[in-house]
This record gives structure tokens, C-alpha cells and sequence, in this order.
């Protein structure tokens, strides 16, 4: 038999054939994978590198200057911007026990529209009631008179820096 004479049967795809390639396409794609994700972190990495090389070099900072720094900007922005006052001046009302309550509401939002704010102390219940209202000093006047129930502008007169601490007594007839 002359095995150069005999012809090949045409080439056609079955099963075999198939997983053939299969296997073959698994075989390559595992050293290829590797090479592509060693490429990849290789890659990866020299940028890194190129990233801290253009980065500026990190700065020494003295904490002690930097403290003493931030202490004169304090000083300088906020030494005059507030000073409290003991409690110099007093406001006596007389009210029925049920009107207080309400009382003590609205001296809360007189404060507030003069900028200030109050704080009711001591028992809630108790009498005599006493709040503590800081308002700047320059609309002291101006709330004290709007506490005993006059009409008043606060806009007419600026809020100064310097507070004052005024003390409403509200007490039953």
C-alpha cells in the first residue's frame, strides 16, 4: 500500500474536532492571561512611580510656631468680639402664674429679634420664675422697654460686640 497515493478524507467538524480546539484555546489563553496581567501591574506600578517623583516632597511644619500662629489670629479676631457682664440689671414683672409661661415664651423671641438669646433658670415650675437674656449691650434699653411692653424697632439701633446679661423676674401678684 502506498500511503503517498492515498487521499485524505475532507476535513469536518465533529466532536472531536471541537474539543480539540477547545483544549488548545485553554492551553494558550493561561500563559497569555499571565502575561497580559504581568504586563498590567508592571505597567501600573511605573506610573505609581512616576506619580510620587512629580509630587511635591512633603513640607515640615514646626507645631509649636503654628500653634503660637493660630493664638495671635485668635486673640487678634475675638479679644473684643464678645464680653460678658455679671447680671447687673434686674426687670421686675408682675403676672398672673398662668400668663408666665407665655410670658417667658415671648421674652425668648424678643431676645432672638434683638439678637440675643434667653434662658429660663432655676425650677420651671417655681416662683418667682427667672429668665437670663444676653443681648448686646447697645439694645439693652430697647429690650427692656419691649419686655414691659412698649412697641420697639430694633433695627434702629446697630448690635454692638460688647453683651449684656439682664435677669427677668416674673413673680404672682
Amino acid at each position: 500500500m502506498d500511503e503517498e497515493k492515498d487521499e485524505q478524507p475532507p476535513f469536518r467538524w465533529n466532536r472531536q474536532a471541537i474539543c480539540m480546539v477547545a483544549i488548545f484555546l485553554v492551553a494558550m489563553a493561561l500563559p497569555l492571561g499571565g502575561v497580559v496581567w504581568v504586563a498590567r501591574d508592571y505597567l501600573s506600578a511605573q506610573q505609581r512611580q512616576a506619580a510620587r517623583a512629580a509630587a511635591p516632597a512633603p513640607v515640615a511644619v514646626d507645631a509649636a510656631s503654628l500653634e503660637r500662629g493660630l493664638e495671635r489670629v485668635a486673640e487678634a479676631q475675638f479679644a473684643s468680639a464678645v464680653s460678658l457682664q455679671d447680671v447687673g440689671a434686674a426687670l421686675t414683672l408682675t403676672l398672673a402664674p398662668d400668663d408666665m409661661t407665655a410670658r417667658i415664651a415671648r421674652i425668648g423671641e424678643l431676645a432672638r429679634e434683638a439678637g440675643g438669646s434667653a434662658l429660663e433658670v432655676g425650677e420651671p415650675g417655681a416662683t418667682p420664675r427667672r429668665v437670663r437674656v444676653q443681648v448686646a449691650g447697645s439694645r439693652e434699653e430697647l429690650l427692656k422697654r419691649a419686655i414691659r411692653g412698649e412697641r420697639v424697632d430694633f433695627s434702629a439701633i446697630p448690635a454692638g460686640t460688647a453683651t449684656q446679661m439682664l435677669e427677668v423676674e416674673l413673680r404672682a401678684p
